[in-house]
Order: C-alpha cells, then sequence, then structure tokens
C-alpha cells in the first residue's frame, strides 16, 4: 500500500517514515555575524548551507527565487538522505521579519518538513542590552537596541568589500537602524507554529563560541542520533574561523587591488 508498481514510496508512505533531519533558520541583521558562523558549521559539522548572500550565477528566476528553489531542493533532499552531513541544513538570510521568516516557512510547508519529521531550530543573534519597545505594528517587543546595531556597523565596515552585495557606503547606519526597526519578534504563537527549538546567542560572542553553543544544542536535542564528535571539534571550529577570516582578508585584498588608489584615481581625472 506504502508504495508503487515501480517500487517507489507514495507520498502518504513517505509522511510515515521517521526522519532525523534537521533545519537551523537564523535570524540577525546584516553583520550580526551569520554568515561567519553558518560556514563555521558548513566547515566542522559538512552539513548543507543555502545562503542568501550567493550570487545566483546568472539564474533567470532572480536571486531571490533562485534562493528559494535551492532551499526547497535542499530540503526535500534533506529528508531522504541517509548521510548525516546532508540531514543538517542551515538557512542564511537576514529573517528578522516575519514576512521572511513566512517565505522560509512556506517552503517547508511545501515540501512536508514537519509532517514528515524534519526538524527546525531558529538561532536568534541579540544583544544583551536589547530592550523593550514598540515595534512597527504597535505592540510592545523586545526591540534591537543601538549597540547591537553598532556592532552589526563596524564589522560591516571592517569587511569592507569582501561580501557578495552588502558593502559600507554613507547611509550604512541609517540601513542597518532602518533593519532594526522593521525587525520583528518571533513571538509564541509563531514559534509554536514551526519551532521544535530555540536558541538565543550573544553576537558580541566569537564566532567559534557561537557555532560551539548550536552544536551542543543540537547535541542535547539528540535529533541527529548518529551526530558524533571528536574531543577536538572544538580547535576544529577556531581552525575553520581562522581559514574564514583569511579567506575573508583575500577577498578584499584581491578586491582592492583591483581599484585605483584614490591619488592614482585623481591623477586619471587630471589627465582626462
Amino acid at each position: 500500500k506504502g508504495s508503487t508498481a515501480t517500487g517507489r514510496l507514495t507520498m502518504a508512505a513517505l509522511e510515515q517514515l521517521p526522519s532525523s533531519s534537521v533545519c537551523l533558520i537564523l535570524v540577525g541583521l546584516r553583520g550580526s555575524g551569520k554568515t561567519t558562523v553558518a560556514k563555521i558549521l558548513q566547515e566542522v559539522l559538512l552539513c548543507r548551507l543555502v545562503s542568501a548572500d550567493r550570487p545566483s550565477q546568472g539564474d533567470s528566476k532572480g536571486p531571490k527565487k533562485a534562493f528559494f528553489a535551492e532551499l526547497l531542493h535542499r530540503l526535500t533532499e534533506s529528508l531522504t538522505a541517509r548521510d548525516e552531513s546532508s540531514r543538517l541544513l542551515i538557512v542564511d538570510r537576514p529573517n528578522t521579519t516575519r514576512a521572511q521568516r513566512s517565505d522560509v516557512v512556506s517552503v517547508l510547508q511545501k515540501c512536508n518538513w514537519k509532517k514528515r519529521g524534519g526538524k527546525t531550530m531558529l538561532v536568534d543573534f541579540t544583544h544583551p542590552n536589547d530592550t523593550f519597545g514598540y515595534g512597527s505594528d504597535g505592540q510592545v517587543s523586545k526591540r534591537i537596541g543601538e549597540q547591537h546595531c553598532a556592532i552589526c556597523q563596524t564589522r560591516v565596515e571592517e569587511r569592507g568589500c569582501a561580501h557578495e552585495h552588502f558593502f559600507p557606503d554613507s547611509k550604512l547606519k541609517e540601513r542597518i537602524a532602518s533593519a532594526a526597526r522593521s525587525a520583528d519578534t518571533v513571538d509564541a504563537t509563531e514559534e509554536a507554529a514551526y519551532c521544535d527549538a530555540r536558541l538565543s546567542v550573544e553576537l558580541q560572542m566569537s564566532p567559534p563560541e557561537i557555532a560551539r553553543r548550536i552544536i551542543e544544542r543540537l547535541k542535547e536535542t539528540a535529533w541527529i542520533p548518529d551526530m558524533v564528535l571528536d574531543e577536538n571539534f572544538r580547535d576544529k571550529l577556531e581552525v575553520a574561523w581562522q581559514a574564514q577570516s583569511k579567506a575573508e582578508a583575500d577577498w578584499r585584498e584581491a578586491t582592492a587591488a583591483k581599484q585605483p588608489s584614490p591619488e592614482a584615481f585623481r591623477n586619471q581625472i587630471r589627465e582626462h
């Protein structure tokens, strides 16, 4: 009853199969460190990463549609994967507004994630000085504070051109502040609708420390029974961060080499 003439499982049968697939949804402003942490986890756990910052490589669908198409593919792949690494998926995009998170949840529903046993953990990047205030909906909730925004701004400035499309400029402070004002806190109703677990991490911690906390929380859930970490996994987190930092520095250096210095640029203008 659960299979077709070709031996393939029907959707009804698939929904009855136990699954140990896990989706981590990262929530944080640009510059909060989400992508760095996600890449560290990907390097150490060999898991799948779907990032909104990744270029669509000329995909005719456009970057947003390409992102959600890849997300649906990876989620579906995860539900039928046998190896541990394919069963853990990280969603890397701001997800700070209810609408952004709803878009991700729609994709989860499309592949029957929850019905087929998939688990979802929300990871919030927060700051201890974030306080309660009125949101855009007029409701009192936890709001992103000035110190939180300042850390994100500094990181974007330090990162410089080592990013696909979010660069520092004269309007950076306002862009981050605007995103903070637009952010919606995940309330109890939303959390109950699709979250199986939630973890808050303080963005001022180092990326390896945040990655360690996420891994330890995953171990506590026991969602991936065969997830094994050797005694050197903390060292591996540090090495992965160092490699990521070097790659970012090389990116900045390579980009800067292609750009004329301010003096050279002025000379070019004078010559013409």
